[in-house]
């Protein structure tokens, strides 16, 4: 077997035992990705969603930016890291 097809697959058991132990985690990622983009597609700034999204209030309008931009990114097939399941 082929040193990358090796990575592939201890990748998606890293990843498929992460989801499997945490799936409420995994689907809030998710969920809470889509929300929040939802949101900024709507015209929402960072500070009107601070004042909906209580637990937003620690970060800041770059960290939530980025935060968006490279979970978007992964969950679109955009960002692939090296090791990541392609």
């Amino acid at each position: 077997m082929s040193k990358k097809k090796e990575a592939f697959i201890s990748t998606f058991v890293q990843a498929t035992k992460a989801a499997a132990k945490n799936p409420a985690g995994t689907a809030r990622l998710v969920a809470g990705t889509t929300v929040l983009l939802r949101a900024k597609d709507q015209g929402l700034t960072f500070d009107q969603m601070r004042g909906v999204f209580d637990d937003l209030t620690d970060y800041g309008d770059s960290e939530l930016t980025g935060f968006l931009n490279i979970s978007q990114g992964l969950i679109s097939g955009d960002i692939e890291l090296p090791g990541s399941i392609k």
